[in-house]
């Protein structure tokens, strides 16, 4: 019943875009197993330091966060449970396509680019990487079923200015916006992605201080 399957893409050492919430993979797989050697000197795996073909030979698992205590209910994915691996951007479309297709249904997508600067700094283009497997699945258009999003500013200009995408764009932002960045964001982005706190009343903040509501800020 879902309308949108959101993927978080980073890139391989050898530039292939694959489906990870984390540039980092010590939270959320076995790679301290299989390449122990392999770690940073500050304790982190990342994943754009391994290959396609290495990042395959890693078991996935729910996130091992003791530090989020909120994890340890009891409803999460347990951890070691199941049998899975990190898979490619292209598959998920792939798999999303191909259900669409056999149960005749139209959701669609909703990628993010992830940590952008970071992937420039190993020689890597997150961004470009991630347009040319979207075009290849078939997404381009302004009225195509996805949406592209990142939280970088600097990023999202980039994709619609240089990169020359059509597709729609979300400016992802971690605090609520005020009037005037909302308007600067208009010039660039198709919408915004904010903290649940920022449109729903009732919600726990996160946010350190009072956080205004959207609908209140854009009436200022």
């Amino acid at each position: 019943g879902a309308d949108y399957i959101e993927q978080d893409a980073v890139l391989s050492k050898d530039g292939v875009p694959v489906v990870l919430h984390d540039i980092t993979l010590d939270q959320v797989t076995n790679v301290a197993e299989v390449f122990p050697d392999r770690g940073r000197d500050n304790g982190h795996w990342y994943v754009m330091d391994f290959t396609l073909d290495e990042l395959r030979q890693l078991s996935v698992h729910e996130r091992d966060s003791p530090s989020r205590a909120w994890k340890n209910a009891g409803t999460r994915f347990p951890v070691g449970r199941g049998r899975f691996r990190i898979a490619t951007l292209a598959e998920h479309l792939s798999l999303i396509g191909g259900l669409n297709k056999s149960r005749g249904t139209d959701i669609g997508v909703y990628v993010e680019i992830k940590s952008p600067a970071q992937h420039r700094e190993h020689g890597l283009d997150v961004s470009k990487a991630v347009l040319e497997v979207l075009h290849q699945a078939g997404y381009g258009d302004s009225g195509d079923r996805i949406f592209v999003q990142c939280f970088a500013e600097s990023e999202v200009r980039r994709l619609r200015m240089e990169l020359d995408c059509r597709m729609p764009l979300i400016q992802l932002l971690s605090k609520p916006p005020t009037r005037d960045q909302i308007v600067a964001y208009a010039r660039v982005a198709d919408g915004l992605g904010v903290r649940i706190e920022a449109v729903v009343s009732g919600i726990t903040q996160t946010i350190e201080g009072p956080v205004p509501k959207l609908t209140d800020v854009v009436r200022l």
